[in-house]
């Protein structure tokens, strides 16, 4: 498989309705967009969706120590099946070291509710498949998603991150409201 490279640049155009994609193509760069193209889709939908919501566009903050955490969900109606009880949500993370030493993201702990009260934790190595080390000033940002089977939720957690001189702190992520237009009530 071709990796794409990044200095080379493809202009894409597209015709755009919320149901309709339509991309101009180069036959040399085939492979590249075959193998980013859902991607491409998926994230265009989401910017599309995201300008229609935000009416209902939260940004919920904290900050633990020298490093601030921002989270900015988005219910994503596109990629949810309401009368099948499945309901999809992207969320954006913004991680900032505002400090004077370096830090690495080591873990990640969700706690993710649904709109009955169960809750499911699930945990991991870095986000996104990636550890990354924040400079001070530096800001990290990475988007990634979860599902729930009611049409409200909320999320909350933690990460365990590690400074230069191998501390390890908690890092506190903020509660966030999963809602959509399905739920009775925001939970927020």
């Amino acid at each position: 498989m071709r990796k794409c490279h990044s200095e080379t640049h493809l202009k894409l155009e597209y015709n755009f309705s919320p149901q309709f994609f339509s991309p101009i193509r180069h036959l040399k760069f085939d492979i590249c967009l075959k193998f980013r193209f859902n991607e491409l889709i998926m994230r265009f939908e989401s910017f599309w969706e995201i300008s229609q919501m935000t009416e209902k566009n939260f940004t919920y903050s904290s900050t633990t120590g020298e490093i601030s955490v921002t989270v900015q969900p988005y219910f994503l109606q596109s990629h949810s099946l309401p009368e099948k009880s499945q309901f999809m949500w992207s969320y954006h993370i913004q991680i900032e070291n505002l400090g004077d030493s370096p830090y690495q993201l080591l873990n990640r702990f969700w706690h993710i509710t649904d709109g009955n009260g169960q809750t499911k934790e699930v945990s991991g190595e870095g986000v996104i498949g990636e550890q990354p080390i924040l400079n001070p000033g530096e800001l990290f940002e990475y988007t990634s998603g979860t599902p729930l089977h009611t049409p409200s939720g909320f999320m909350h957690g933690h990460y365990e991150m590690e400074s230069s001189e191998g501390t390890i702190i908690r890092v506190e992520i903020p509660a966030f409201s999963l809602d959509s237009p399905f739920a009775n009530s925001s939970i927020h």
